[in-house]
């Protein structure tokens, strides 16, 4: 039996009352009249502590559903009570028992107050300035639509949110304009005024996409929900990015510099204690002491890693030895490390399994060693070890490895940044080596995590000196 019907922005939505003749019970359901999809269902007999159990989906939202279920209640269509609840769960006896049924019946509050009011309504987002609605959209407490991705199994990354809170709070609750302009009335020509701000300001293009992809997921939940209307970026005048550079990758005398470089595995205090790194405090270190690094075995194996594996930085971190096969020389990479976030699987879901090459075996074998003497060798301790806490990763600071050791084999800061050399550059001296070894570009994206065959001709664009040199071989014969 139909008993309501109504039409959101989402489309026509009606609930339907069901009644189960043997046992009395009432349920209902609230279905999307086009696609037929059940969005919530409520039945009687159900422990009401639980209340209802609610399916977020793409085409509607918790709002509006609690509005909805109010107006239900509204029109006093009543539950039965818990005593009629508890009649209805028992066996038929006789049909003097039926006259329990006369209980009286109370209405449900499905969806008390206190379960969403800690999210931000559509009313309150309509009557707020651009700048405090981008910056509630984004609130991880608060925005309905944060909440609606948690709901759908499609969780943001906390640092993906972070960086949105910092643009919402660093340039949208700063502009004169954006601070001040409803969001009902925010038109394209505003935008395009609040480019050409931040460009007198000194923006760059790439990071004037950065803050406008903030606002563009903003606007378009927005325009569903009638909080604004439908503004369209393409047009924007925002320049073209200069010239890209791509990221340089080592050659092989360096890539074996750093092989052969002398490594300090393990040290102990006058107390016996063990350490395996040590960090100045205070100290400045004069230009010898920076041009000749002290290494230590976990800085060495980091870089190591990321060039003989072509892991992420994450990758690296979550590494547990557990994942490591010895015997068969292979590799599992199931775990990433994401600031703000848990460890979670890695990016684009890109598991896989790489080869443990045979030379790397040795360094691996000392630092499992290292390992066993700090009580960090069991299988669920980190192979880059946090000296504080063996089950807990290593801090992000572990990536100043990548300066230390070029710093070591003679390359120097300034060289480091004219050549783009950078710690990612690894995966692309990676693919590089994979695909001058023949592997096809399908090939060596299952090896290094990449979905789209594009980012690995990209990663592979690199002529290196000793592509240049056979191709004079060959050439001159």
């Amino acid at each position: 039996m139909k008993i309501l019907r109504k039409k959101t922005s989402f489309g026509t939505f009606h609930y339907t009352l069901y009644r189960r003749k043997k046992t009395g019970v009432y349920s209902f359901r609230v279905i999307h009249d086009q696609t037929k999809t059940i969005i919530a269902t409520y039945s009687t007999h159900q422990d009401l502590e639980k209340k209802a159990r609610l399916e977020a989906t793409a085409q509607f939202n918790a709002l509006d559903l609690e509005q909805i279920y109010r107006t239900f209640l509204a029109k006093r269509v009543q539950v039965p009570s818990p005593e009629l609840r508890a009649h209805a769960s028992k066996p038929k006896k006789s049909s003097k028992d039926h006259s329990t049924k006369e209980a009286p019946w109370t209405p449900v509050e499905v969806f008390p107050q206190s379960d969403l009011s800690h999210l931000y309504t559509v009313g309150e987002l309509q009557n707020m300035t651009v700048g405090a609605y981008v910056q509630a959209f984004w609130d991880p407490q608060r925005s309905p639509y944060i909440n609606d991705r948690i709901n759908m199994r499609k969780p943001l990354s906390g640092k993906y949110v972070h960086d949105n809170q910092k643009n919402a709070k660093n340039y949208f609750r700063t502009d004169r304009v954006m601070r001040t302009l409803p969001i009902r009335i925010l038109q394209y020509t505003d935008l395009e005024d609040f480019v050409r701000r931040l460009i007198v300001i000194g923006k760059t293009p790439y990071m004037l996409r950065h803050i406008l992809d903030t606002l563009r997921p903003a606007l378009t939940w927005g325009s569903l929900h009638t909080i604004c209307d439908s503004i369209s970026f393409k047009k924007l005048p925002i320049p073209e990015p200069e010239e890209d550079h791509p990221r340089g990758i080592l050659n092989d005398d360096e890539f074996n510099r750093i092989f052969d470089l002398d490594a300090i595995p393990i040290w102990f205090t006058k107390d016996g204690a063990p350490h395996i790194s040590v960090r100045p405090t205070g100290k400045k270190l004069t230009k010898e002491e920076e041009d000749n690094p002290v290494i230590f075995l976990r800085e060495k194996l980091y870089v190591l890693l990321g060039l003989f594996l072509g892991l992420r930085k994450g990758e690296l971190r979550a590494l547990r030895w557990s994942q490591i096969d010895f015997e068969n020389r292979l590799i599992s990479i199931k775990e990433n490390v994401v600031p703000l976030d848990p460890i979670k699987e890695p990016k684009t879901k890109s598991q896989r399994i790489v080869v443990l090459p045979q030379r790397l075996l040795p360094i691996l074998e000392e630092a499992y060693a290292t390992a066993k003497i700090l009580d960090a060798a069991d299988p669920d301790s980190f192979v880059l070890i946090n000296e504080r806490d063996s089950h807990q990763p290593v801090g992000d600071n572990i990536s100043d490895a990548w300066v230390h050791i070029l710093r070591a084999i003679g390359i120097s800061k300034e060289e480091q940044e004219s050549r783009h050399l950078v710690f990612h550059g690894t995966r692309h001296f990676y693919v590089t080596k994979l695909l001058d070894a023949g592997l096809s570009p399908h090939q060596v994206g299952k090896l290094s995590g990449h979905r789209v065959l594009k980012t690995i001709e990209r990663y592979g664009d690199h002529t290196t000196q000793e592509a240049l040199e056979r191709a004079k071989v060959a050439l001159n014969q």
